[in-house]
């Protein structure tokens, strides 16, 4: 489930990880050119796809589809550990009906875990990777008292189903995808470090064995406090729980979530999709072409397993011994550039979200919380 939650201070972030001496952080210099970069070109990009504005109505039921890139580094917090680097890419589906076997078996699902197949909401699907090292990769022994070197490639999938009075939401899950070399993760951080000039990552050949990776999961959010659909500003709150089982990870969390802003939905998550609408009067943020919104909250995670911690299943991998409860801290902000909506697509949007984690492992060694950022590009509904 999210990361993928209390309202912190974010200046305060910077002091919660410590920097290992020696520690060579090039790569920081060139992230503002990186983001700037990609985000211009993914502005372009939109602008010369999309058609000009229509300006007959929509129907708010129609089927729409919006897609965003996520990219997570640990790089602005001067750090290289492990959780270190990701990406996501996401696309998904918003309105129309689920139809055939799709239907049939997220019925029979339903059916047994109350939540209603006919008041489908959106679809996700996603394709990511993620990469985790020791607390020095210049080192090219196995370091067994330290975070194992683990790469995931994954692709997942995620329906989204809204009770009758809309203040109950059912999230179903289901991932698969390939742990050790073939996730490509050492060949990823190894080219970006030699292109940014920071120091080569060294123990790859100590990583986790080569398995494929399967994970089901069912997250159960309730909306509280706020829940008019009047104009307006509005806090939006809620609460969840998840149970996730697998040989990737099996847990069980508890969280908190809010939203600050306009024509938000009832229901706050750690990512406020604003509302299907070209009727945006009112939900401006100081300027008439810009839509803002404030999100963040927290979440204790129970965890059984987790093989970037325990290794493969079966397997002798580690020396390490995994903390029971972990907790998330997340505050993030959204900017939504309406002026970029077309007849076609929606408007382009920029998120950047922080989370801090808690300790994750026991070992004779320094063990530290983790602080790491994920910058959004994508386009909304």
């Amino acid at each position: 489930m999210a990361l993928p939650l209390q309202i912190i201070d974010v200046t305060q972030f910077a002091h919660c990880t410590l920097i290992p001496k020696g520690t060579r952080m090039k790569i920081s210099r060139h992230s503002p050119l990186l983001f700037t970069s990609t985000l211009l070109a993914l502005i372009s990009a939109h602008s010369a796809l999309a058609a000009p504005a229509s300006s007959d109505s929509k129907d708010p039921n129609a089927e729409k589809i919006a897609y965003s890139l996520t990219i997570d580094n640990d790089v602005y917090f001067q750090t290289d550990r492990y959780y270190t680097d990701g990406f996501q890419f996401e696309w998904k589906r918003s309105g129309g009906t689920l139809k055939g076997t799709e239907y049939d078996v997220l019925s029979a699902l339903c059916h047994n875990l109350e939540c209603d197949a006919n008041n489908y909401v959106q679809t996700k699907s996603r394709i990511g990777q993620a990469t985790y090292t020791p607390s020095n990769i210049t080192i090219s022994a196995n370091q067994p008292l330290d975070h194992p070197w683990a790469g995931y490639l994954y692709y997942e999938r995620s329906y989204d189903f809204l009770s009758k009075d809309g203040l109950q939401q059912t999230t179903l899950l289901g991932q698969v995808g390939i742990l050790g070399h073939y996730s490509f993760a050492d060949e990823v951080q190894k080219g970006a470090h030699k292109v940014f000039g920071s120091e080569p990552p060294r123990g790859w050949s100590n990583q986790i064995g080569n398995s494929v990776g399967l994970l089901a999961g069912i997250e159960r959010r309730y909306a509280f406090g706020d829940v008019s659909e009047s104009a307006g500003t509005h806090l939006r709150t809620a609460g969840y729980w998840n149970l996730t089982a697998g040989n990737v990870n099996t847990s069980a969390g508890v969280g908190f979530n809010f939203a600050l802003g306009k024509n938000l939905p009832i229901i706050a998550s750690n990512d406020p999709i604003h509302k299907s609408s070209l009727d945006n009067v009112g939900a401006a943020c100081l300027v008439e072409w810009l839509q803002c919104s404030l999100f963040g909250g927290a979440e204790a995670r129970l965890i059984a397993f987790n093989v970037f911690l325990d290794g493969n299943l079966g397997r002798n991998e580690t020396d390490i011994s995994k903390k029971p409860v972990v907790v998330d801290l997340t505050l993030g902000g959204r900017l939504i550039f309406s002026g970029t909506r077309s007849a076609s697509s929606g408007p382009f949007y920029l998120q950047f979200k922080v989370t801090h984690r808690t300790q994750e492992f026991k070992s004779p060694l320094p063990v530290h919380a983790q602080s790491f950022g994920s910058l959004t590009f994508g386009v909304d509904f």
